[in-house]
């Protein structure tokens, strides 16, 4: 069904919100036909859209935002692929009433869209698909919920006061008295701007400080002692902080009472109640972890056609439409071959190319494969016995004819990297007859001349199975394996004939080698899976980007439905764009944890950025 509705109508991407405020839906009593969607920018803006044809009744599904939000939807598909009946729920258990037809149609497709991730429930974006008729599709951004207040401990003696939220809580001052506690002043930092707050209660005895580094940690948990200590109140007795890297603070006043712990993701406020000699109670507001900047969903591709046996240590590139896939190792007891598998995007056919010219004699794994124009390049891999090979092809994808190349310089390898920069193919790295290596080789297409690139002049670890791609004329090397497994990342620039360390930060994968990566949107670089320790079944999965501008990881899998295909390693793998030029990025095949290999074909589609 995604197929066709795919190929249907309008399509529509809001991007991802800090908050859906708002929710308007046209009916006609048969369809759903219009929404209005309100949210909140993460400026404080509001901002509307509008999307399909204004036609029959508007009504608005009321919820009380930010106390309140939408968790999930619930809409049905008709016989004629229009959405027919729509239902929103929210984070009170509410439900919307059916929007469309209420009373149900037969035969129909039920979709339900919804969260998989606990810190992510809320949905803070919508995209899909309409035509003339109304809404056709409809998906959801997920993200954290609003900032919200956790309960109050203590009594309720003096007066009620309330900090609000910030972004950052950097000093927080506590007065002590005889019996307990007497005031509290929170230092806030919102941007640059550093907010002190009011003094809640007065000093009687003495002041204590608790500074937190607010650029790199952040205050996770407040624990409370209450106790009536002689009063008819309760009021606070002790307070002790810790923060998200393990600081903790000493014990200010007397440890006796209960003991509460408030605890979220990011303590952002505080709220509470005093008097003039004591702190009758206190609560937090907490945050969520932020929306990822970049958001993409996964999709399995469906294949028809000589569908490629399951394997892995295989090369993929594309040419137009088309995906190519060379080399691999295949279940035990089966022999490799040496066919150039094709796989027709727009059909979703596999086929084996016509083999002509200078055939590859073997069946390699390990190899490179890189596209420039209209040719594919395949040079190396390992044989059969075990034995790295420097066996350089090319490939004339519009003739489907081989060509053998000249290697005078470059010597034998396998699970090398491999990238192109205008007519120059790049090797990068793998495993040797003598061992791992670092260096770095450049193939001149029109003088058909290897040359040897300068090596970096620092420690630089010798590697295989690491990720080379092309952001900005330089040359990317991403983590990789040289004994351990390894999580660095360096650049290379052809022009300056320079190498140079690149210190990223962020939600950074684990170190590994193996994985799928590509890039896409110009600037950034993913990567998924990989193998993650020596042994073979430690194979991990995981979605992250790299901003090549910010230097920043983010994991970004987990935020819109679907987490994506299971852990699996020694993947092939392509940046690729699909019908109406969304880039992404294209994974086949691979070993999973279990050792056995797979032939799936996934597609990491980029569908929007946060707002």
């Amino acid at each position: 069904m995604e197929h066709l509705l795919k190929s249907r109508g309008n399509r529509f991407n809001d991007g991802v919100f800090r908050g859906l405020s708002g929710v308007y839906v046209g009916d006609d009593g048969v369809n759903v036909t219009f929404l209005k969607l309100v949210y909140e920018h993460t400026s404080g803006e509001t901002i509307e859209v509008m999307h399909g044809v204004e036609i029959g009744n508007v009504e608005e599904f009321e919820f009380s935002y930010p106390e309140e939000y939408v968790t999930s939807l619930e809409w049905t598909c008709g016989v004629h692929l229009t959405l027919r009946r729509l239902i929103f729920r929210t984070s009170n258990g509410r439900t919307s009433r059916a929007f469309g037809n209420d009373q149900g149609v037969f035969p129909e497709i039920p979709v339900l869209v919804e969260s998989n991730r606990d810190e992510a429930p809320a949905v803070v974006g919508f995209r899909g698909r309409y035509d003339h008729h109304g809404i056709i599709e409809l998906k959801a951004y997920f993200g954290p919920p609003p900032p919200k207040k956790l309960r109050e401990i203590g009594g309720l003696g003096g007066e009620e006061w309330d900090d609000g939220k910030h972004e950052h809580v950097k000093t927080i001052h506590i007065g002590r008295g005889a019996s307990g506690l007497t005031m509290l002043q929170v230092d806030y930092k919102d941007g640059t701007t550093l907010v002190q707050g009011d003094r809640h209660g007065m000093v009687t005895l003495s002041e204590d400080t608790f500074e937190i580094p607010y650029e790199t940690d952040h205050l996770v948990t407040v624990e409370v002692y209450r106790n009536k200590v002689g009063r008819e109140d309760e009021c606070i007795s002790a307070l002790r902080f810790k923060t998200r890297n393990g600081l903790v603070s000493e014990m200010y006043g007397v440890a006796s009472g209960e003991m509460h712990s408030l605890t979220g993701h990011k303590i952002v406020g505080f709220f509470g109640r005093s008097g003039v000699k004591s702190l009758h109670s206190i609560g937090v507001r907490v945050s969520y972890p932020p929306i990822p900047e970049f958001q993409g969903e996964w999709v399995e591709v469906h294949q028809i056609g000589e569908i490629p046996v399951p394997r892995c240590s295989h090369a993929m590139a594309v040419v137009g439409k088309k995906i190519y896939s060379f080399g691999s190792e295949l279940p035990s007891g089966q022999s490799g071959d040496n066919d150039m598998l094709v796989f027709d995007y727009g059909t979703f056919k596999w086929s084996r190319s016509p083999a002509r010219g200078d055939v590859p004699e073997l069946s390699l794994l390990g190899s490179g494969l890189v596209a420039i124009g209209s040719t594919l390049y395949v040079f190396g891999g390992q044989d059969g016995s075990g034995m790295h090979r420097r066996d350089f092809h090319s490939f004339d994808t519009t003739r489907s004819e081989w060509t053998q190349l000249p290697t005078n310089e470059i010597g034998p390898r396998s699970f090398h990297s491999m990238a192109a920069i205008g007519k120059k193919v790049f090797v990068f790295g793998g495993v040797s007859t003598t061992g791992l290596q670092k260096t770095l080789y450049v193939y001149e297409t029109d003088s058909k001349v290897w040359s040897e690139l300068p090596s970096p002049g620092y420690s630089f670890p010798e590697r295989e199975g690491a990720g080379l791609h092309v952001v900005g004329g330089k040359l990317w090397v991403l983590y990789g394996f040289n004994g351990g497994m390894l999580d660095d990342v360096h650049t290379f620039d052809p022009d300056q004939q320079m190498w140079t360390q690149v210190e990223t930060s962020g939600e950074k994968p684990c170190p590994r080698r193996g994985f799928a990566s590509a890039v896409v949107t110009g600037n950034r670089i993913l990567m998924f899976g990989g193998q993650s320790a020596t042994e073979p079944d430690n194979v991990v999965g995981g979605t992250f980007c790299l901003n090549t501008e910010t230097l920043k990881w983010e994991e970004i899998d987990m935020f819109n439905g679907w987490s994506g295909p299971t852990p699996r390693a020694w993947c092939a793998s392509t940046s690729f764009s699909s019908a109406g030029g969304i880039d992404g990025m294209l994974v086949f095949g691979g070993k999973l944890q279990t050792s056995a290999l797979c032939n799936g074909l996934f597609y990491y589609e980029v569908v929007g950025c946060s707002n």
